[in-house]
């Protein structure tokens, strides 16, 4: 399988490497009082061929740990990228005297984490399911990024519109499944449930097993849903096109991607937030809501380079 990373008006073609590059774990201390667990590539600065910085963002019951296989993919093909934790994960324990963090903690944070990590130039945004959610509010914020890519994302009307559009298909089993795998958190004990909610029936039981030990380690809630579903992005829509009213689409390249299998997300969630980011949504043909973490991941990874390749700016040398 061969690959094409485009830096400006040039193209390196190679070979798809099959090595794996170590991931490393650290800790990032904060202005905002936190410290924050970031993943990174071991030996990204000896192959970075990319002035631009990567930064992955994980969604409930995950944490940084997620993009491990993207991370070792990107670092492979030259380009700089970090998974981050966000607060209230094992790693990354909230502030004292905190129960459930805000959207605004999220939104402090992560503006010290691109200070931090990418402080000469916006960085590239890789999003995924309620980690899109967080990263909508910092860019209404003024956060400012280079591109975004959404997989598998929260719509900015949220988890309740979806919900009741499955009730009004009677679809009340996979309504109930949700509620129960992920409010009630059995996705960290039932293997069926865990492979229905974030798998596919072909991937393989080890990998859905040690995922499920990995939920129960960030199975605490890392958000507030009364204080977020008060302030969803949403409430800032131009009611005549439903966009974002703040976006500025000549400063941010944005993707959307959806899962042609999620049974978290459904189509109108991914066509909502294409339309708000005023662009055409990409669904993945019978991937489910792990896009990162199923067996076919590397095709994901493949997609995902291929349509940054042209806002990817090359280290001269």
């Amino acid at each position: 399988m061969a690959f094409v990373l485009s830096f400006g008006t040039r193209c390196v073609r190679r070979r798809l490497s099959v090595c794996r590059i170590e991931i490393l774990s650290r800790s990032l201390d904060l202005g905002t009082g936190v410290s924050l667990e970031v993943r990174s590539p071991s030996s990204a600065l000896e192959r970075e061929r990319s002035k631009d910085c990567v930064i992955f963002v994980h969604g409930s019951f995950h944490s940084a740990w997620c993009w491990d296989n993207f991370s070792s993919f990107f670092a492979e093909n030259g380009i700089q990228c970090h998974a981050i934790s966000l607060r209230g994960t094992s790693k990354s324990p909230l502030a004292d005297g905190m129960k459930t963090p805000k959207v605004q903690d999220h939104v402090d944070d992560m503006l010290e984490v691109v200070r931090q990590l990418s402080p000469d130039r916006p960085p590239i945004f890789v999003v995924h399911s309620i980690g899109g959610l967080v990263l909508m509010k910092c860019l209404e914020a003024g956060l400012q990024a280079k591109a975004v890519a959404f997989f598998c994302s929260v719509p900015p009307s949220g988890n309740s519109p979806m919900t009741k559009r499955f009730v009004q298909r009677l679809q009340i089993r996979q309504s109930w499944n949700i509620v129960v795998g992920l409010a009630m958190k059995k996705v960290t004990s039932d293997l069926n449930l865990a492979r229905t909610l974030f798998f596919t029936p072909d991937d393989d039981e080890e990998l859905v097993k040690t995922t499920m030990r990995r939920f129960n380690e960030d199975r605490d809630s890392i958000i507030d849903l009364i204080d977020a579903n008060a302030k969803l992005p949403d409430k800032f829509t131009d009611q005549a096109t439903g966009r974002a009213s703040w976006f500025n689409r000549d400063a941010t390249e944005v993707f959307v991607f959806g899962a042609e299998n999620d049974y978290i997300v459904d189509r109108e969630g991914i066509e909502e937030l294409g339309k708000f980011f005023d662009t055409s949504p990409e669904i993945l043909k019978a991937f489910p809501h792990d896009i990162m973490l199923t067996r076919r991941w590397k095709e994901v990874a493949e997609t995902l380079c291929t349509r940054l390749a042209p806002v990817l700016e090359e280290v001269k040398s």
